[in-house]
């Protein structure tokens, strides 16, 4: 092979060499490009989720999922709090967990649409806690034990009737309030015996006042009554079984009725409520444990006469 041929070959195939380095090049870039642009949708989009997680919103597709887990407790919020939060656009409200309580903080204006009762009437920042036996019914917990009282009442006036009474009538008086401080004999923990005596004092008070009394014009076509708070009162549901099954045998009947067995709620409840509404900022003159604790030394004294 001559120079000029061996000159020309390596002429062309430094050619072909940058030809196919510069279309490498290409394809590298074009590569790398689709990388950052794909990192940084991830990135973004990493972002997004972030947020969501923190401002945990809910939307109308949610709340509508057979498988959304409506919380007991829900406030009702102005619908301007978020309205400048790119996530929380379209939602209807958010969810927060509040010493171990979920919470739906849920825009007023959704109220109509979300297919629940609130009761007594719907207001901004007020707190709801949902019915025992009505998980659409919401109660406003600045009257909850109040109104449950009331049902309560209802109940046992509905048991009354129901049964073909001619008068019933319902009392309340509260166990006595003890206040007791005991020293006992023992070893104090220097080189020196304390020795103390035993004492006590006690303050003591007892409430009494008459929750209702109806008259009605009787039946002796006793039916059973529908029974919700009372379902498992042996006593009452021994009354109905007695009346329904010869209501001319029973002329008059006297029930006292622990309040206890009916409890609204629990007193670990009472107290997580409590917390909750402290964690969300709430100002209360009465706590819920308070409440549990009167209505625990609350008894019922229930007279019907056919």
């Amino acid at each position: 092979m001559s120079l000029n041929e061996m000159k020309k070959r390596i002429a062309e195939t430094t050619d072909v060499l940058f030809d196919k380095t510069k279309e490498l090049s290409q394809k590298t870039a074009e590569s790398a490009s689709k990388g950052l642009k794909s990192v940084s949708d991830i990135a973004h989009q990493a972002h997004h989720d972030m947020r969501l997680a923190y401002y945990n919103p809910v939307f109308p597709e949610d709340y509508t999922d057979s498988q959304f887990d409506l919380p007991d407790m829900i406030v009702i919020e102005d619908e301007d709090a978020r309205k400048c939060i790119d996530v929380c656009e379209g939602s209807i409200g958010w969810l927060s967990k509040e010493a171990g309580v979920e919470v739906l903080h849920l825009y007023k204006e959704f109220v109509a649409l979300s297919g629940l009762n609130f009761f007594p009437m719907i207001n901004c920042d007020a707190v709801y806690y949902s019915d025992t036996f009505d998980n659409k019914r919401f109660i406003d917990l600045s009257s909850y034990y109040d109104v449950i009282q009331k049902d309560k009442m209802t109940e046992l006036r509905n048991i009354a009737y129901s049964l073909g009474a001619k008068e019933c009538r319902l009392e309340s008086y509260e166990e006595e309030k003890m206040i007791s401080r005991k020293k006992v004999r023992g070893k104090a923990k220097t080189k020196v015996n304390a020795l103390g005596e035993f004492s006590s004092s006690k303050e003591s008070s007892r409430k009494n006042s008459v929750l209702f009394e109806q008259k009605f014009e009787g039946s002796n076509n006793p039916v059973r009554p529908e029974l919700t708070w009372y379902a498992h009162d042996k006593e009452l549901l021994s009354l109905i079984d007695m009346r329904c099954s010869d209501s001319g045998s029973i002329q008059e009947y006297n029930i006292e009725i622990n309040s206890s067995l009916s409890s609204t709620m629990s007193a670990t409840r009472a107290c997580k409520l409590d917390t909750a509404l402290k964690k969300l900022g709430v100002v209360c003159n009465f706590s819920l444990e308070s409440e549990y604790e009167t209505e625990s030394r609350r008894h019922l004294l229930f007279y019907i006469k056919f």
